[in-house]
């Protein structure tokens, strides 16, 4: 897998993963609940928050969010855990959440064209 903020000084990256599920269509009964267990807004929602890093400046140390702390997001928690995370840089919040939202509508658009 290629690194794809090796050109910036201190890249903020969240990790997310698209879909509402995310193990194999063969996949064993044990797997599809383990996966299930393990985030379960994500077949309402369609994605799952991981976590994050985020430089908030020059001078203090990176906030990282672990996966526990992704698993740990609800439907009732999931706006604050992307308003954190985009908060995080003092007036950009509204320039990255502007464009956030374009790409994932785009992606949203892609996949409604896609035919099995």
């Amino acid at each position: 897998m290629e690194d794809l903020t090796y050109q910036y000084r201190q890249p903020c990256t969240m990790d997310i993963k698209m879909g509402k599920v995310t193990y194999d269509p063969n996949a064993s009964d044990a797997k599809r609940v383990s996966e299930t267990v393990k985030y379960p807004a994500q077949e309402t929602l369609g994605f799952r928050l991981l976590g994050y890093r985020m430089h908030c400046s020059d001078a203090d140390p990176p906030v990282v969010r672990d996966k526990l702390w992704g698993r740990s997001k609800t439907l009732e928690n999931i706006v604050d855990a992307y308003g954190e995370f985009l908060s995080g840089r003092s007036g950009e919040e509204n320039k990255v959440a502007e464009e956030v939202l374009s790409q994932l509508i785009a992606i949203r658009e892609w996949f409604k064209e896609q035919r099995v």
